[in-house]
């Protein structure tokens, strides 16, 4: 019952099947014949539909993290790093971001709404949060709530980024960074 196998076996499951649909969409059943177990090893490892969710989304958002750390790190420019981040947020397709928000909410453990919400927040606010606020500090950006620029600047990424594939022979994420620099550039 307390394989290490089944363990992965359902969080691979929980790859496949929660981003092609929502969380309440997934059953249980599916879950288990995709990864090839009983009930006991879900109960067993993850207690739940909830717990496996919740452990799916923080290892994703883990690894989109790690990610955005490092592409915010690896730039001189402020619209070269915006434009790579935009572009990694749009080809993200492990984990549908708002929706997963907006299932960690409806969860009925508090504990799990918790985790998903901190998980985002440490994994996707606060590299982008960084990134801007250092280019506020340096003068590059006027002051701003450093959180109200970050939802502008993610919710533009994923509208722009996911949904166009051409402005003006730019890519979307350049024309996005560059968009995004020149609106809140320092006066």
């Amino acid at each position: 019952m307390s394989d290490a196998g089944g363990r992965e076996r359902l969080l691979v499951a929980a790859r496949n099947l929660f981003p092609r649909s929502s969380y309440a969409e997934v059953g249980v059943a599916q879950l288990l014949e995709e990864a090839g177990v009983k009930a006991p090893t879900l109960y067993y490892h993850f207690g739940d539909k909830e717990g496996l969710f919740v452990a799916h989304v923080e290892q994703e958002l883990g690894s989109l993290g790690a990610h955005l750390r490092l592409l915010a790190q690896t730039h001189n420019s402020l619209q070269a790093a915006l434009a790579d981040l935009a572009s990694a947020l749009a080809e993200f397709t492990a984990v549908d971001l708002e929706g997963a928000l907006e299932a960690g909410r409806k969860m009925r453990k508090p504990s799990h709404q918790e985790r998903i919400q901190e998980s985002y927040v440490r994994n996707v606010f606060e590299p982008i949060a960084s990134l801007l606020q250092s280019a506020m500090d340096r003068g590059e950006m006027r002051r701003e709530p450093a959180g109200r620029l970050v939802v502008l600047f993610q919710s533009g990424a994923l509208q722009l980024c996911s949904g166009r594939s051409d402005l003006a022979g730019r890519a979307p994420s350049d024309w996005w960074a560059e968009t995004f620099v020149r609106a809140f550039a320092a006066r």
